[in-house]
């Protein structure tokens, strides 16, 4: 049986509290520019208040309106579900909300509040366990490109498809139940990366989430769900380029290349 049930998994919720916790300081090239204060002057300067808050893991964005349409673009901003999912994936997974919602202080003044999707007992539990399957999987002799590979094994061969529940749109569900969705997927490899030191990307639209990864001066696609094919491991979507990617032209892999510019 392809998938492999993680059965330590008490074992790690039950020690734990043993082990300091340090978040990577991974903070990915800006896709979205950020602003060095909290006075909006248009719709932009909302956006890249949004990522700069995520991308340095706050619970919340405050910032004061300085034009006229602050509210109504606030607003559009909120119901804009693909532009937000696509700030939301380009932060480090644990810096990730699962909902936001937004308080209204006083005239001209918002807050926007991020529910994390990552408790701090998620994270401590997570990163433990990277910690300890990257000690059986990866040695210092190893190039990029294997890391790259056993990584992409690894997740492929301990996980199976499942449905959309919460643990499984995230980290939680390959490493502890093995199964996850694409999120889980996406979100598991990009943590495996920031370990390794790769640099690295999450790619989504509004049916799915993939990786990239930069690997010798040059951006490449990896999908880890769709190289799980349930009774083997694929390569079909390994360190691929992005024409290779479109030629597949497979109605699930397209992405704004005004936000992916350098993909």
């Amino acid at each position: 049986m392809k998938k492999i049930l993680l059965v330590i998994g008490f074992i790690i919720i039950s020690s734990f509290i043993y082990f300091n916790h340090k978040i990577n300081n991974y903070h990915k090239d800006s896709l979205i520019a950020v602003i060095d204060n909290n006075l909006v002057n248009n719709k932009d300067d909302i956006l890249k208040g949004i990522y700069n808050s995520l991308n340095n893991n706050l619970d919340s964005y405050t910032y004061h309106c300085n034009y006229d349409n602050c509210t109504k673009d606030t607003i559009e901003i909120l119901n804009d579900k693909d532009t937000l999912s696509i700030i939301n994936n380009s932060v480090n997974p644990y810096y990730s909300y699962q909902d936001i919602s937004i308080k209204s202080n006083k005239k001209d003044e918002f807050t926007i509040v991020f529910n994390k999707l990552y408790s701090e007992d998620d994270i401590l539990i997570i990163d433990y366990m990277i910690d300890e399957i990257l000690k059986r999987i990866i040695n210092d002799k190893m190039s990029n490109e294997e890391k790259l590979a056993v990584t992409h094994n690894y997740i492929i061969n301990t996980t199976s498809y499942g449905n959309n529940s919460n643990n499984y749109n995230k980290a939680n569900g390959v490493l502890f139940e093995g199964i996850a969705i694409c999120l889980g997927y996406s979100d598991t490899f990009s943590l495996f990366m920031n370990k390794l030191g790769i640099k690295n990307t999450k790619i989504v639209n509004d049916k799915h989430v993939w990786n990239a990864v930069y690997l010798n001066n040059k951006w490449y696609h990896i999908d880890v769900t769709f190289d799980d094919l349930k009774d083997r491991v694929g390569y079909e979507y390994f360190l691929i380029d992005s024409d290779t990617l479109n030629s597949y032209n497979d109605n699930s892999h397209y992405f704004n290349s005004n936000y992916y510019k350098e993909i």
